[in-house]
């Protein structure tokens, strides 16, 4: 299976490999119609102690364990009205460009950005002025079967699924959520 680890042009041009972990849209900024988580907890201050998911879950048991409902109801309140950012992964990247059908040059004209993130760039999709993700067309996402990994996993995010109040907080603005299969959080 491939790394699904954003893109990051480093100080000297290189891409380095960010550690693994669900996309994320924004730096600590409302994206599109629900939070995000910052960008990557592995990202902390020297010295930081980071505790292991495995030793949380055998600390207390989550509010998820037993599993979520949650079906996509196609509004495409995820994709569309307000500013957010779809960082890719080097496999996002690909697939996309693949399935766009462009030379390179014309596919990172069209559809990238980069994005300041404070310890370098980071590649994300462009947004329409009107904010609308700029994959979004009258059908829908118009590269669906591409779509990065941060929008195929939402709303299993950080961010979203930290406490019961988070994801009732999102269900506010996705109605997927609490409706549907029960979604495993086995894996």
């Amino acid at each position: 299976m491939a790394q699904t680890s954003p893109v990051a042009i480093g100080s000297h041009g290189e891409i380095p490999e960010w550690s693994k972990g669900a996309d994320c849209k924004s730096v600590g900024l409302r994206l599109r119609r629900f939070k995000s988580f910052s960008l990557h907890y592995a990202r902390t201050a020297p010295g930081a102690v980071l505790v292991s998911i495995k030793r949380l879950d055998a600390m207390t048991k989550e509010f998820w364990a037993e599993g979520l409902r949650f079906e996509c109801a196609r509004c495409s309140a995820c994709c569309r009205h307000e500013p957010g950012y779809v960082f890719l992964s080097q496999f996002d990247f690909r697939r996309l460009l693949d399935h766009s059908g462009l030379v390179f040059a014309e596919f990172i004209a069209t559809f990238i950005r980069t994005v300041d993130i404070g310890t370098g760039l980071a590649l994300s999709l462009r947004e329409k002025n009107n904010n609308d993700c700029i994959l979004w067309g009258e059908k829908g996402c118009s590269m669906y079967e591409a779509r990065p990994i941060q929008c195929s996993t939402y709303p299993f995010w950080q961010g979203v699924i930290d406490t019961e109040a988070d994801w009732e907080r999102e269900s506010l603005d996705c109605p997927g959520i609490g409706h549907g299969p029960v979604m495993s959080a086995a894996p």
